[in-house]
């Protein structure tokens, strides 16, 4: 296809992830990025409350958009009225056609004749939907999760939402739009803030970005109306359908549109959060003909947990090597206490220190901050540093780039310092946690400089947790 509609590159905004450009659609500016390379184009069109830039500002989000990467080339976009695109009211009103021109014209800007489309979210299936249906030569496959075909309730289809639920979310939109107490009708927000700390206020920081309240208002009478049974009948590209078990919402696209795949997942966080991806992900890639890309036996997101025993040779000259053998038994049995009463999991030792995962860099930090003091009691230095990245797995062992930068970070701690990465920073916003910025730093072997900040506050042991094995009480840390 023809790139008539770009923007020059004069009009191009330079971001620290990417390149913003610009395509002109229904009379505004529409945002988009691309970014890697392949065989296949994928278009993400993503839901509308959370612009494209939210998408890089998560180590989750963005590890994902990077896993696509191995497939093919990757198009994001703002559609009208979200984020960096313009807020253009079309005469007569914004229609569902609109957001449909809007990933035409960006699909015509970056010259892809043919793409993969995976959308997230129920006005965003719409889009995809109506896209795939009209303009069958322009979709090659379809990915489904947490679409709708319809809003509204009807007698021939009682999965949607009625009049009064309706306006129980309405009012509850008004009031709460913005803050974190705000939750989208299936309640998948809620679900993944209570896993994962610091989602709830990333999630709601970036609603405010995307949308003002009146806008999100209009954006949400395009969804009210919606309705695109008419189109499925129509869509004839391999079509993966994901939806969670609590929704019939899925059962009924699957149903309808011909040979399509169903996915049905039981987790209730947002697929993107959700251990369940790798399995979605292994689907796609079996639909597209690809071969899966990290599936969770190779690669995972995790946060990583050193620590390390500081001048432990001072130690044995202190008391002796039988003493010290004594008090490594005892330093060992209480790190791994506290491992499993922050729900992490043990990978190995290395002489003095211990690497553990969590799925959570709330936990870890809680934990280290745990070891120290209590080590610290006993008169025994501890260090310790935490960083969430990916990693690869080998049987129990975990291995990767960000396995060294955890252990680095560790390594430039004084004792009884727990020293965090930004990406830990990031997602425990929101949480009891503290920190103090200690600036960049050099990390031994690695290339360029890593922001390290210092764990200040320990929240008590006791918190809340509905497993069995966490009934005892606890005492409160300090620092």
């Amino acid at each position: 296809m023809a790139s008539s509609h770009s923007i020059s590159s004069s009009r191009a905004s330079t971001d620290a992830r990417g390149v913003t450009q610009y395509v002109r659609s229904g009379g505004g500016d529409i945002a988009y990025q691309v970014f890697g390379s392949g065989a296949v184009d994928i278009l993400v069109v993503n839901e509308k409350l959370v612009p494209l830039e939210a998408l890089h500002d998560n180590v989750f989000t963005a590890s994902f958009l990077r896993r696509l990467t191995a497939w093919g080339r990757v198009i994001l976009f703002d559609r009208s009225g979200v984020g960096l695109s313009d807020t253009i009211a079309p005469e007569g009103g914004l229609h569902l056609a609109n957001w449909v021109d809007d990933a035409i014209n960006v699909l015509d800007a970056v010259g892809s004749e043919r793409a993969a489309v995976f959308s997230f979210g129920p006005s965003a299936g719409l889009i995809a939907i109506r896209l795939a249906a009209d303009h069958p030569e322009r979709v090659s496959f379809l990915s489904l999760y947490d679409a709708i075909a319809r809003y509204r309730w009807a007698r021939d289809y009682p999965s949607g939402v009625s009049a009064a639920v309706d306006e129980a979310i309405v009012e509850r939109t008004r009031n709460d739009w913005g803050t974190t107490r705000y939750d989208d009708p299936n309640g998948r927000l809620s679900a993944t803030a209570a896993r994962h700390p610091g989602f709830a206020e990333w999630a709601v920081a970036w609603l405010r970005r995307g949308a003002g309240p009146g806008t999100h208002s209009s954006h949400r009478q395009v969804l009210r109306d919606g309705d695109v049974r008419d189109a499925l009948a129509s869509i004839s590209c391999p079509t993966l359908v994901v939806n969670h078990a609590d929704s019939d919402h899925g059962r009924f696209l699957a149903e309808y549109i011909d040979r399509a795949s169903y996915v049905e997942l039981i987790d209730s966080c947002h697929l993107l959060f959700s251990p369940e991806l790798d399995a979605v992900m292994a689907a796609t890639g079996k639909i597209l003909n690809m071969s899966p890309i990290e599936p969770a036996r190779h690669r995972f997101l995790t946060t990583l947990l050193f620590t390390d025993i500081v001048d432990s040779t001072a130690n044995v000259a202190r008391v002796g090597d039988r003493r010290w053998g004594f008090e490594l038994d005892i330093h060992y049995d209480m790190v791994r206490r506290y491992i499993a009463r922050f729900d992490g999991r043990e990978i190995k030792t290395m002489g003095d220190g211990f690497i553990s995962v969590f799925d959570g860099p709330t936990r870890a930090v809680q934990c280290a901050l745990a070891i120290c003091d209590e080590s610290a009691s006993r008169q025994i230095g501890v260090r310790a540093g935490v960083h969430t990245g990916e990693v690869e797995a080998r049987g129990d062992d975990v291995l990767g780039l960000n396995v060294h930068v955890a252990h680095r970070v560790c390594g430039i701690a004084a004792t009884g310092q727990v020293l965090a990465t930004q990406s830990v920073i990031d997602l425990v916003s929101g949480s009891d946690l503290r920190f103090r910025d200690l600036g960049s730093h050099r990390l031994r072997g690695l290339d360029g400089r890593w922001n390290v900040s210092e764990a200040l506050t320990a929240p008590a042991i006791g918190f809340l947790h509905t497993s069995a094995v966490h009934t005892e009480t606890f005492v409160r840390l300090g620092v």
